[in-house]
């Protein structure tokens, strides 16, 4: 079976939706190519179905990079459908930047084809949940007296904590993306993003240093789409030494939960963030796949 690529078109948006149904959600790549909003869009045919998508789009938050990614009819395996694509793509003038994209790990084990065309794994993200029911609470060590205990809630009043609290979070958060850089951006943007709509500020913790006036540690906590469930968010310290009170700011957010009638906590954990890690290895998380990222 012969594989055709050529630019997408309007006309096989209808062919698009049916592509896109039965390989799951990819509401976003469907969303990017019906607002134009891509850098390209190519598309694959078998005589005269179309069997697989490659879009490739830019990020403002993350410039350095094109963003891409190929969906293929799963019936479709051995016809090399997302080599034809992939092979597209590598070749087009207008890639002027590292090509970046995400895969499940189980299928990265069944066709990697990004491994064979030298792509490197920059990151893997694991995306679990964790039984509240689970925890075993106090179990971890007790903070040091010179730390106070408060809540995202009752620094918010103060424009001097908050604004050190921004720049240590964009601090940490660049740290944490320097193979994938973030813009520059100013402070206030940076504010908006920790104060999110969705952001649970009474059940976001930080600890301060009571001597120096300084946040030494914090953890954020978000609302989910998911009934009964919490979303941890970013989390980190002033320096590398004090992650492991990170733990005990989680358990405290745990606790916070329980008593919220929520029973299941997620997360978003990189493995280039030291602190994002440390917190996944704290407890007794449950997954199924990862996510990894690779780059060309």
């Amino acid at each position: 079976m012969s594989v055709l690529t050529r630019e997408y078109n309007e006309i096989d948006e209808k062919q698009l939706e049916n592509l896109l149904f039965l390989c799951g959600d990819n509401k976003k790549i469907f969303s990017i190519v019906r607002s134009k909003t891509y850098k390209f869009a190519y598309v694959a045919f078998i005589q005269d179905e179309l069997v697989g998508i490659c879009v490739g789009w830019e990020n403002t938050f993350h410039p350095s990079c094109i963003y891409f990614r190929i969906v293929s009819h799963p019936f479709y395996e051995k016809a090399s459908v997302n080599e034809a694509l992939l092979y597209k793509i590598e070749r087009l003038e207008s890639v002027n930047k590292p090509l970046q994209t995400s895969i499940w790990d189980h299928i990265e084990k069944s066709n990697n084809i990004y491994e064979r065309a030298r792509f490197e794994v920059i990151r893997k993200t694991y995306l679990p949940t964790l039984s509240i029911s689970s925890i075993e609470f106090n179990k971890y060590a007790t903070i040091d007296d010179d730390f106070a205990l408060q809540t995202l809630e009752e620094v918010m009043v103060d424009d001097a904590m908050i604004k050190q609290l921004t720049m240590l979070v964009r601090s940490n958060y660049e740290a944490s993306h320097r193979v994938n850089p973030v813009v520059t951006a100013p402070l206030d943007e940076w504010k908006k993003m920790i104060f999110a709509d969705d952001t649970i500020v009474e059940g976001s913790y930080l600890y301060v240093d009571q001597m120096k006036k300084e946040i030494v540690a914090y953890s954020f906590l978000h609302e989910s789409d998911e009934v009964h469930m919490y979303e941890l968010g970013w989390c980190g310290c002033s320096n590398n030494a004090l992650k492991k009170w990170l733990p005990q700011l989680v358990q405290k957010q745990l606790k916070y939960a329980q008593q919220k009638g929520i029973q299941i906590m997620s997360g978003e954990f990189d493995t280039t963030d030291d602190y994002a890690m440390e917190v996944f290895k704290a407890f007794p998380f449950s997954f199924d796949s990862t996510w990894i990222t690779y780059r060309k």
